[in-house]
C-alpha cells in the first residue's frame, strides 16, 4: 500500500494547474476535489483547505479564463496597426480561444451556474469587452451616438458569439462558413452603422 506523501510547496496554484487541465481535456464535469488530491498525492481533505468546493474551483478557473481572454483582447487594443486590424485580431483572438479551449469558454461565457455568480466579479470580463466595443466604435462612420454605439457592438459580440458556439456544438460543419467570413461580417456591420 502505497503511502500518501506530505505535501511541500503550493498546493493551491497545483490545484488551479492540474484543475485547468481537467476542465480543457473533459469539462467541468470531470472535475473533483478529491481526484485532483490523488493526482496529486495528497490527502483527500487538503484540496479543502484551498476551495471549499468544486464550484470556488470553478470560479478561480473561470477567473483564470476571463483573464487570458481580456489579455489577447488587451495585445489586439494595443497593436500598432489600424483600427480595422485591431478588431480583426480581436475577433480571431475570441474565435481561436472559444475553439481551442471550449470547456474554458463554456465555463466563462455558458454555463449558468458559474457566470450567474461570476458577474458580481466580472472586471476582467467586462473590461475585455469594453476593448471589444471601443475597437467596434473605432470603426463606426460616427460615433456620437452611445446607446447605437453599444447596440452596435453587441450586435458585433453576438455575431462572433453565436459562431463560436454553433462552431463548437458542430451545427456550422454544412454551412461552409468560417472564422474569417464572421469576422468580415462583424467588419462590414460595423462600418456601415451609422
Amino acid at each position: 500500500m502505497q503511502r500518501e506523501k506530505f505535501h511541500h510547496g503550493n498546493l493551491r496554484e497545483e490545484l488551479l494547474e492540474k484543475g485547468m487541465e481537467v476542465l480543457l481535456e473533459a469539462g467541468s464535469d470531470a472535475l473533483s476535489l478529491r481526484n485532483l488530491g490523488r493526482e496529486l498525492h495528497v490527502s483527500p481533505r487538503a484540496p479543502y483547505r484551498h476551495f471549499s468546493s468544486k464550484h470556488e474551483l470553478l470560479m478561480e478557473l473561470a477567473s483564470l479564463g476571463a483573464q487570458e481572454m481580456t489579455d489577447k483582447y488587451m495585445a489586439a487594443y494595443n497593436m500598432a496597426a489600424s483600427n480595422e486590424t485591431r478588431l480583426r485580431q480581436a475577433c480571431m483572438a475570441y474565435l481561436n480561444f472559444a475553439e481551442a479551449k471550449p470547456h474554458l469558454f463554456k465555463l466563462i461565457l455558458i454555463d449558468e451556474s458559474t457566470v450567474s455568480k461570476f458577474r458580481s466579479t466580472m472586471s476582467e470580463k467586462v473590461l475585455g469587452h469594453k476593448l471589444f466595443e471601443e475597437l467596434v466604435i473605432s470603426l463606426m462612420s460616427d460615433s456620437s451616438d452611445l446607446i447605437t454605439n453599444h447596440e452596435v457592438a453587441i450586435s458585433c459580440w453576438s455575431m462572433m458569439h453565436g459562431f463560436a458556439v454553433l462552431n463548437m456544438n458542430n451545427r456550422m460543419i454544412d454551412m461552409h462558413y468560417d472564422k474569417e467570413q464572421v469576422i468580415n461580417a462583424v467588419v462590414r456591420y460595423a462600418t456601415s452603422s451609422h
